[in-house]
């Protein structure tokens, strides 16, 4: 085939294609005649053409040849193409480099120097002819380009040394800046810390008042659902506070600073008051939520168990909040004993929306939710799944997720545990509870199997249905077999009739005659005693069910210690008020804080314990207190006006007026909860140290210490007697007390009419504090309302109230003065 000249412009720069090389691909087959081919060559102006035998080249012919064969006329026209051949030509691959192809160039016999190269592809097959000239104009172009480049080369280097010395000043200059980037992270850290410490405190205060109101109410007498409600309240509180810890939790993560301990805690506990937390919002919601707990995991374990709460909750919130329809299951199971540890298989799985696959990429970086829109309909901050994820790690497990977007829903990980030295397994309730029959009803698979594997551990014959239909022919089966059930577990979520419609359906047959019966609805059910006593249900479990209620509920009624519903109900005597103790070796507690709420709590649990208890509301009115008055310990919040607690205790050790016992016992009361400040407080010079929101038992180990404390103080004779000057109690400075507080009175109705709520607040704090000093205990409550009057901005009952107040007051300062007028 002909084709016309290549025109190409050559680009040394470029990836070479030697085919674009090519001059032309003109060619003759073996056999032609002489006459042929100098007809083709008069055609164009090349001086070679290529010789093939069906496209496979055998050689090239020249124009030169030929032309001399026709100068000679001993030659007849006739003759072939063999006459004009070239004997040496240079064939090339097109695959072959261009500098091999030069090289060939400048490497051949001058004979042949200007002969033209043939190019073929890989097969053989011809594809055309290169120009000699042509290359060699090439080689020039490469020269010339390449004379240049190293021009630009040589500039090139006197740029880039200029650059570098620039870039040496610039680097100096970065260093500097980079010196002063670190001074300020290093201050943006300080100001970080201290606002999430500030964060802390500022929640964990009003959360003190709550969490401490609750716990006194838990020791008072509730029924039983009075009880389970502080109960919800005191987990949800729980609940909260661990979510305010995130933020914590998280600076602490990022720092470095987090680290898990290894202590004793019970699993079964931990996992069913976590799940139990939650379960109001999921039946508030309509949805199921179970919990399972596998009975081969001992109750006691050791690690970090306020951690695996945190996770739980974490996983199970989640769960309830992206569920609107069926349910969230909970499963720990026993995966594998190793090692000395057991690794425990915690798994939470919902019906909800499910993740899609690009939200699962990032569902554990912070900030990051599955509905991260400006609209979306789930709240939260999308900090939990982050930190539950680098808490796993740290306990050394792996939080693994699986979802099919829209339906579900699957969120796992395994932790090893370590088993106590001393390992104890309560086998008691097993004697008791052994070859009882159970029979089940409820429609929810999950309860009854849940159920069905614990009961079994105890040697306990059970059997689940899920209708009244099918439960009336399992009674009266097992009856005419003569295995009578001798309790019914009774869902009260059922799709024809409530639990309680159908126990009484089951009751109206001979063969339930000793049935006992036990109701399992959830904290959302409005049920009352009547109810549970007319249908004669003699115990309603709440759901999730939990295994401690359940065999509390099978032992109990087995036993015979269960009384009449109506008997076992107990009514709080809501008017009761607890009095100061009188006991002559009660301790005498100065409580210091500047939040009423939170002198209630402490003075509260410190009654409870019979303790004598005097508030004050700043390490000022604190160490004037302990100045004129005997105290055995003060409870000592950290942050207040004025001086606060650790300045407080500073003086109080370092003082050297004798009127000030400089050892008593201070206990820090703070809501401060980062790294570093327990150890602020033991610097300061206290002796103990409890985090709000405090509770009883943070305040009964803090009074049992303190007694331990002032023991062994009275051993030492210069301790027996005491440096301090007792508060006179004559009349003269008792009636100065009363004036003060008539004169806070007045000013209190004032701020009052002018509906000034802070400095109302205030007031209402000093005179509580007076009311202390005193023990005036109706004048303490009618301040500590008005101060919560105050806080909600609403004085429409004051007046009543100040009325109150000063008749008060002045019945107190008469009786007051009557006493002293019989002793003298």
């Amino acid at each position: 085939m002909l084709s016309a000249r290549s025109k190409k412009v050559i680009n040394v720069n470029e990836k070479w294609d030697i085919k674009s090389l090519v001059g032309h691909n003109y060619s003759v087959e073996v056999g032609s005649s002489l006459v042929d081919i100098d007809n083709i060559f008069k055609s164009h102006n090349y001086d070679y053409m290529a010789v093939v035998d069906k496209n496979n080249i055998v050689g090239i012919c020249s124009r030169n040849q030929i032309n001399k064969l026709y100068r000679d006329e001993s030659i007849l026209p006739d003759n072939t193409i063999e006459f004009c051949m070239v004997e040496n030509y240079c064939t090339i691959n097109e695959d072959t480099p261009l500098d091999e192809i030069i090289s060939k160039v400048f490497s051949r016999d001058n004979i042949y120097y200007y002969d033209d190269f043939v190019v073929t592809q890989s097969n053989g097959d011809f594809i055309g002819l290169i120009q000699v000239a042509n290359l060699m104009r090439l080689h020039m172009v490469i020269i010339k380009e390449n004379s240049v480049g190293l021009k630009r080369l040589q500039q090139d280097i006197l740029d880039k040394k200029s650059e570098l010395n620039l870039m040496g000043q610039q680097l100096k200059i970065i260093n500097l800046e980079l010196e002063q980037a670190r001074s300020e992270a290093s201050e943006g850290s300080r100001l970080k810390s201290e606002f999430l410490a500030n964060v802390s405190h500022e929640v964990r205060t009003p959360m003190n008042g709550i969490v401490g109101m609750v716990s006194l109410l838990q020791e008072s007498n509730l029924d039983y659902d009075q009880k389970q409600f502080t109960d919800i309240i005191q987990s949800s509180a729980d609940s909260l506070l661990s979510t305010v810890d995130e933020i914590l939790d998280l600076s602490k993560l990022e720092e470095g600073n987090l680290t898990i301990e290894k202590i004793p805690f019970n699993l079964t506990t931990i996992v069913e008051e976590s799940v139990n937390s939650l379960s109001e919002k999921a039946y508030s919601k309509g949805i199921d939520l179970d919990c399972f707990i596998d009975p081969l995991i001992p109750l006691d374990l050791i690690g970090d168990g306020s951690r695996y709460r945190q996770v739980i909750v974490d996983l199970v919130s989640n769960a309830v909040k992206f569920t609107a329809h069926g349910g969230v299951v909970v499963r720990v199971k026993l995966e594998k004993k190793e090692d000395g540890n057991l690794f425990i298989l915690t798994d939470v799985s919902d019906s909800g929306i499910g993740i899609s696959k690009e939200a699962m990429d990032k569902i554990f970086s912070p900030f990051m939710q599955v509905d991260g829109s400006h609209t979306r309909k789930y709240e939260g901050t999308g900090l939990g799944l982050a930190i539950s994820n680098k808490l796993i790690e740290l306990m050394g497990g792996k939080l693994e997720c699986e979802s099919e977007f829209g339906k579900t829903a699957r969120f796992w990980f395994t932790i090893p545990l370590q088993l106590p030295e001393n390992e104890v397994i309560h086998t008691d309730i097993e004697k008791v509870l052994y070859g009882l029959r159970v029979l089940i009803v409820s429609e929810n698979e999950n309860i009854s199997d849940f159920i069905e594997r614990y009961l079994i551990t105890q040697g306990v014959n059970s059997f689940s249905v899920s209708s009244e239909s099918e439960a009336v022919e399992e009674i009266r089966s097992k009856f005419e077999k003569n295995m009578p059930y001798d309790i019914a577990l009774v869902d009260y979520k059922m799709a024809k009739m409530n639990g309680l419609e159908m126990s009484r359906m089951m009751q109206l047959i001979p063969e339930s005659e000793n049935i006992k019966y036990i109701l399992m609805s959830t904290i959302v059910d409005e049920i009352s005693t009547d109810q549970l006593c007319r249908e004669n249900i003699y115990y309603n479990i709440n759901k999730p069910i939990r295994k401690s209620e359940l065999f509390g509920s099978l032992t109990a009624i087995i036993q015979n210690e269960i009384q009449d519903v109506n008997k076992k109900t107990i009514i709080p005597n809501k008017g009761k008020r607890v009095s100061t103790s009188h006991d002559q070796n009660a301790l005498n507690v100065l409580v210091v804080d500047d939040i009423l709420s939170n002198q209630e709590v402490a003075r509260g649990m410190l009654i409870k314990f019979g303790c004598n208890v005097v508030v004050a509301k700043n390490g000022c009115d604190a160490i004037e207190e302990i100045r004129y008055q005997k105290y055995d310990c003060i409870l000592m919040d950290c942050q207040m006006p004025e001086m606060d607690g650790l300045e407080a205790t500073d003086y109080i050790r370092n003082c050297s007026d004798d009127s000030i016992d400089s050892e008593i016992y201070i206990i820090a009361m703070t809501a401060y909860t980062m790294q570093g400040d327990r150890e602020r407080c033991f610097n300061a010079g206290m002796n103990d140290y409890i985090s709000k929101p405090i509770n009883v038992n943070h305040i009964k180990d803090a009074l049992s210490k303190c007694k331990e404390y002032n023991s062994l103080r009275s051993d030492d004779s210069s301790n027996l007697r005491s440096n301090n000057k007792i508060r006179s109690s004559s009349m003269d400075e008792t009636q100065i007390l009363f004036e003060e507080t008539i004169n806070l009175i007045d000013e209190l109705k004032i701020e009052i009419d002018e509906s000034r709520f802070e400095n109302a607040k205030n007031l209402a704090n000093d005179i509580y504090i007076n009311s202390s000093k005193f023990h005036i205990k109706n004048l303490q409550d009618l301040a500590y309302q008005i101060e919560q009057n105050a806080i909600d901005e609403y004085f429409d009952n004051c007046e009543a109230l100040m009325e109150l107040f000063i008749t008060s007051l002045e019945v107190s300062r008469k009786a007051h003065s009557e006493k002293l007028s019989l002793n003298s």
